[in-house]
């Protein structure tokens, strides 16, 4: 009888990791924390897989209907988990660091994508994001499309000297340098006012003024 269960065993191992495989495709469940991520998600088609984002997750205007779990450098673990995702994209600067091995050892499959803003880290969180949800051709059409579109921007704004102010975070922030919004404004030839200052600043209109 033991030789017989072995044996069935033994048979049976293929299928199970046939089945395994048969089973495994793009996750139905993702928590997207930070923005950059979540965009990439709905810029693949994923849209529909997304069950939760961050409080920094506003585009597009549908990632703003979905259960928010905070702020993604001091997120709820215990929000990310009610939503029973089965990956969670997050930025490097997401956490705090215990937070995200809290995730892993509670079984989510953790995912996490460069933040820096720039073009080669663009390309790494792509393509990072594609392969975590299985679609790593669409990826790189996007990375490939993104390339050419920004072959054909022409600087614009050559000359100009450029405050950028951001409030989606629900206070007024000025736009310093190794920032999103800073490798724009290099993009179109324009000069930030807070060229020298890294990241970014609270805003008031004295400071405005002062400038």
């Amino acid at each position: 009888m033991k030789i017989l269960q072995s044996a069935l065993i033994t048979a049976l191992i293929p299928l199970l990791c046939a089945a395994g495989i048969a089973n495994a495709g793009p996750p139905a469940r993702v928590v997207g924390l930070g923005g950059p991520a979540t965009e990439i998600v709905y810029a693949l088609d994923g849209g529909k897989s997304m069950v939760g984002v961050d409080s920094s997750s506003i585009y597009p205007p549908a990632a703003q209907k979905l259960p928010k779990v905070g702020y993604y450098r001091a997120f709820s673990v215990e929000g990310v988990v009610s939503l029973k995702p089965d990956l969670v994209l997050a930025l490097d600067h997401a956490g705090p660091p215990q937070a995200l091995e809290q995730l892993r050892k509670l079984g989510s499959k953790v995912v996490v994508v460069p933040s820096e803003p720039t073009l080669a880290a663009l390309d790494q969180r792509i393509l990072g994001v594609a392969a975590a949800l299985d679609v790593p051709k669409q990826g790189q059409a996007l990375v490939d499309k993104l390339h050419t579109e920004l072959r054909d921007i022409k600087p614009s704004a050559e000359g100009l000297r450029v405050l950028m102010v951001s409030s989606h975070t629900g206070w007024m922030q000025a736009v310093g340098e190794n920032t999103a919004g800073d490798a724009m404004l290099k993009l179109l030839g324009a000069t930030n006012v807070l060229a020298g200052q890294r990241g970014f600043k609270p805003f008031s209109a004295e400071a405005a003024a002062a400038l």
